[in-house]
């Protein structure tokens, strides 16, 4: 079976299905459930808190299984995103009106998507030259921190490190054979303690730098006035 996208629960399922298919994407979802940290309670928090209530829709708040996927298309949305992109409800407007767009308006967000898209590329590719200025960081550095960042926890499939990363299965594939051989990941896809190293380093280098307090000079330090006026 070859598809575009899909979680890795679902496709797991699929495989166990009868006659065990093969699943071949060409990047795995994203899904509230796969963020770490503050950004996960922040979405599961603004699910619950906007779009239509659990008695308004037969759909769970963060989309069909619960796993909130985080992918649309210029046609529409599957059911297994977030509820409240695509359910009306009392006080709420959905982006996808019942998960599908109208063929009418088809044209014009396929042209908005497009100029969004290459908005985006812009700046993206403004953001990694300015890394690359700075750290002299080539297409493979970046393609190490991406992976070994997107390794740091469990699941380590490559699926799960696709959504992390945003690269695509073929590119996380070769990436993982290369780091395997080179030592910087086990067999089971752990880095190790080289690659934690190479991974916090850079990470330092990325960081924002503090702008540095210019000291005034000293004579600025010291005012003495140059007209003195009678008091009253």
């Amino acid at each position: 079976m070859i598809a575009f996208s899909g979680i890795e629960p679902s496709i797991n399922k699929i495989k166990t299905r009868k006659p065990n298919p093969n699943v071949y994407l060409h990047e795995a979802c994203q899904t509230i459930e796969n963020i770490d940290g503050d950004l996960n309670h922040l979405l599961n928090n603004l699910c619950k808190k906007y779009g239509p209530k659990d008695y308004e829709s037969a759909i769970p708040r963060l989309g069909y299984g619960g796993y909130g996927a985080l992918i649309s298309f210029s046609h529409g949305i599957p059911n297994n995103a977030p509820r409240l992109l695509f359910s009306k409800g009392k006080k709420w407007m959905p982006l996808y009106r019942g998960r599908s767009v109208n063929p009418r308006d088809f044209g014009s967000i396929k042209l908005q998507h497009e100029r969004n898209m290459e908005i985006l590329r812009n700046r993206y590719k403004d953001k990694l030259s300015s890394i690359s200025d700075d750290l002299r960081m080539g297409h493979e550095k970046m393609i190490f921190f991406l992976v070994i960042s997107a390794l740091r926890k469990k699941p380590r499939t490559l699926e799960t490190v696709s959504s992390r990363s945003g690269l695509t299965i073929s590119e996380c594939g070769m990436a993982l054979d290369q780091f395997l051989k080179a030592g910087w990941i086990d067999a089971q896809f752990r880095p190790t303690e080289q690659a934690r190293r190479e991974l916090s380093y850079l990470s330092y280098l990325i960081k924002p730098k503090r702008k540095q307090i210019k000291l005034s000079s000293m004579e600025d330090l010291h005012y003495s006035p140059t007209q003195l006026r009678m008091p009253k």
